[in-house]
């Protein structure tokens, strides 16, 4: 309170000019703020589920994180970031990046990758995401979310004549934003850092069959564990079926906004949209996974 109190007397003994310098300092810097606040929530969090720097399966996805971010350095979004890898001790099924280049991979996700071009394959959808720029997106799609849904609650709470029905109009509203707006927009998100992803997994020598493999993989994993499977209108990622059909859609050269990758030894093959075959050299895609 009393920290409270002395910010607002700073602030107020500000000059106009000072004032507008640091809300526009402010404004240009927000989603490096919001980042920082994201990473120490994190940190935080994960502290003491961190696997040391030392450990195999850190040094695993350290190389291959790396490995893809050489082999796309073409891409300013790419080089300009500095990649940083944090392996969590757990057996969720995930891994994210933030928008700075921090890596977050759970064991759980590591134990479920067959080898290193699923994982490649992975790390590439992860990375896509920073390098769209998706978390600016979703922020800005919830002030457009957030304003319409003042404006619906405003309303709401005037026209009800109890408060009991204003409270189940305003979980209503809540309830029809997410699958009408959020959920439906996250899942586009995902569908384009699945695409994109596959490119840069290309990119870095990946066998990019991987990719629908692995969503089969997990399809077939849920069934044998009798995991629920929930309509995809209410989650914010596609389905693993829709996820494998389309990665699959992307594989065959007809379609050719992703390039096919033909392992060969030490090279590559990579069919063109017009069908002109370039070979490239290519480092070996072995980054130790079979040590462990």
């Amino acid at each position: 309170m009393i920290l409270g109190r002395s910010l607002r007397k700073w602030w107020a003994a500000l000059p106009d000019n000072r004032r507008q310098l640091m809300r526009e300092w402010v404004r240009m810097r927000r989603w490096h703020l919001a980042v920082g606040a994201g990473v120490a929530m994190y940190m935080e969090e994960f502290a003491e589920l961190l696997l040391p720097v030392t450990d195999p399966r850190h040094k695993v996805v350290e190389r291959v994180v790396q490995h893809l971010a050489q082999r796309n350095k073409d891409i300013p979004q790419v080089s300009d970031v500095t990649w940083s890898v944090h392996v969590v001790q757990s057996p969720n099924v995930n891994a994210f990046v933030l928008p700075n280049g921090k890596v977050f991979m759970f064991t759980g996700m590591l134990d479920a990758v067959a080898d290193v071009h699923q994982l490649t394959i992975v790390l590439g959808h992860e990375m896509a995401h920073a390098v769209l720029g998706h978390s600016a997106e979703q922020a800005s799609l919830s002030h457009v979310v957030d304003l319409l849904s003042l404006i619906l609650l405003t309303a709401i709470w005037a026209l009800c004549p109890r408060d009991s029905l204003a409270l189940l109009g305003q979980w209503a509203q809540d309830k029809l934003t997410q699958l009408m707006f959020s959920r439906p927009y996250s899942r586009k998100l995902e569908a384009e850092a699945d695409k994109v992803g596959l490119q840069l997994a290309a990119k870095a020598c990946a066998d990019v069959r991987a990719g629908p493999v692995f969503w089969q993989q997990m399809e077939i994993k849920d069934q044998l564990t009798g995991e629920p499977a929930f309509p995809e209108w209410l989650s914010t990622h596609p389905s693993h079926r829709n996820r494998f059909t389309l990665l699959d859609s992307l594989i065959p050269e007809s379609h050719g906004t992703v390039h096919i990758v033909l392992n060969l030894p030490e090279r590559i093959i990579l069919h063109s949209v017009n069908r002109n075959v370039f070979i490239i050299e290519c480092s070996e895609m072995n980054t130790g996974m079979d040590e462990n």
